[in-house]
């Protein structure tokens, strides 16, 4: 639950957390907010819910380390240089 508080307190989630990202139309908006467009966010009408759907190739387009880092995520090679 701490990575839930973690992920809503830097942005990432939507206002109303895990419940508004729980139904494909609040995990479309969500992809949608990240930068993607088109079809990919279609993915997310999915019966395989949220965790299945994170090694989707839209998700791993829309949380490339960049926009990790933008929110505060540190990545291996951050932590391999301190």
């Amino acid at each position: 639950m701490v990575s839930g508080l973690v992920e809503a307190s830097v942005g990432i989630l939507p206002a109303g957390g895990m419940d508004s990202v729980a139904s494909a139309t609040g995990r479309e908006r969500a992809l949608r907010r990240l930068g993607l467009r088109g079809r990919m966010p279609k993915a997310t009408f999915s019966s395989r819910g949220a965790w299945r759907l994170a090694g989707t190739g839209s998700v791993q387009t829309a949380l490339s380390n960049q926009v990790l880092r933008r929110y505060g995520f540190l990545m291996p090679s951050d932590l391999a240089a301190m």
